[in-house]
């Protein structure tokens, strides 16, 4: 029992932040179809997403896209803290497991997969359910994809998981 204790608990925090990470997507789906007001009274419905950054390994971000509301450019201009009333930051989730997010991927399920994205947007606008998958290559510019793979393993380890995001706003674990 004691020699697989470490591989059970490797396995649990995988599959553990896999699971977070799908749900946050689907909480932001879920905002952007449900025409979630983003304060009481302020007659503003914008786009919702969760926005990853490949530099910050340990987190990720649901966010509003206030900053833009008539250009709606469906990513996140984090430049405030959560929790203002002047941010698009909802919430940053802390990941507290010894997994990490390893790398972000696209167009993998698509054909021509693209890795090692500096920052993944996925947002979801009403009323349609498709995503707006928005990665930035290394070196290159914002570029809309077909599907997004969030892989995330353990520290010096080899298992892994991916959270896999088609535009058709479908969501798995693999």
């Amino acid at each position: 029992i004691l020699a697989n204790y470490q591989k059970f608990l490797r396995t649990a925090s995988l599959s553990t932040l896999a699971n977070e990470i799908a749900v946050s997507i689907r909480q932001a789906q879920v905002y952007g179809q449900n025409v979630r007001e983003f304060s009481a009274g302020s007659n503003t419905f914008p786009s919702y997403g969760v926005f990853f950054d490949a530099n910050t390994i340990n987190s990720f971000i649901l966010f509003a896209d206030i900053a833009d509301i008539v250009s709606n450019n469906k990513r996140y201009d984090g430049t405030s803290l959560c929790g203002g009333s002047d941010t698009e930051c909802l919430e940053k989730f802390n990941i507290q497991s010894r997994a990490i997010i390893v790398r972000l991927c696209a167009n993998k399920k698509a054909g021509g997969e693209i890795c090692g994205l500096t920052s993944l947007d996925i947002a979801f606008t009403r009323p349609n359910p498709e995503a707006s998958i928005i990665g930035v290559p290394a070196g290159g510019p914002p570029t809309l994809y077909s599907d997004a793979e969030i892989v995330i393993g353990a520290a010096n380890e080899t298992s892994q998981k991916t959270v896999v995001v088609w535009a058709n706003g479908q969501i798995s674990i693999e």
